[in-house]
This record gives C-alpha cells, structure tokens and sequence, in this order.
C-alpha cells in the first residue's frame, strides 16, 4: 500500500519530487520526511522553528493515519532536523 498525496489537500502537503510520503510492506510503515508546508496554500508556515515542528508532525501523523496508523501511538523512532542557529534551541525547549 502507498501513499503518494499528488494535489494541495487539507490535511497534508502534495508531494514536491518524485516519492511516496508513505509505503507499508510487511506491517511496517516507512514514512517520507516532512517540510513545514501548509498542505491547502503549500507555503511555509510562519511562527519559527516550533510553529514548523508542529506542522511537519501535524502531517506526518496525518499520513500515517490515512494508512491505518499512528505517528504518535506506533513510532519506533523518529529525527528532526533542524538548521542552526534559533531552530535548535526551540526545538530543545518545546
């Protein structure tokens, strides 16, 4: 089962290259990165490091429930990546 969201939608951000955002084989779900877009304008969100975190989590756990699961509930691990600089710092205090 794959999930591959191919035109602006509420609830997560069109794909922008050539992937997936979600593939389940064998009762794993693999899960493509996520950027801070907002899925209906695909603009970044505004309000800094946090406010993007938020997002990128808001639709990842929003994929993952379009395939039966559960960022939140099922995750074995997940990596943020955040820039330098304030990204980091906001990240650590959230």
């Amino acid at each position: 089962k794959v999930l591959h969201v191919q035109s602006p939608s509420c609830w997560a951000p069109a794909c922008i290259g050539p992937y997936a955002q979600c593939v389940a084989a064998g009762g794993v779900l693999l899960m493509a990165g996520q950027i801070a877009l907002d899925p209906p304008t695909m603009t970044l969100v505004q309000g800094g490091a946090r406010a993007e975190a938020a997002r990128c989590l808001a639709s990842a756990e929003a994929c993952a429930e379009v395939m039966g699961s559960s960022v939140a509930r099922n995750s074995l691990w997940c990596t943020m990546y955040a820039s330098a600089g304030g990204g980091v710092a906001a990240l650590e205090a959230a």
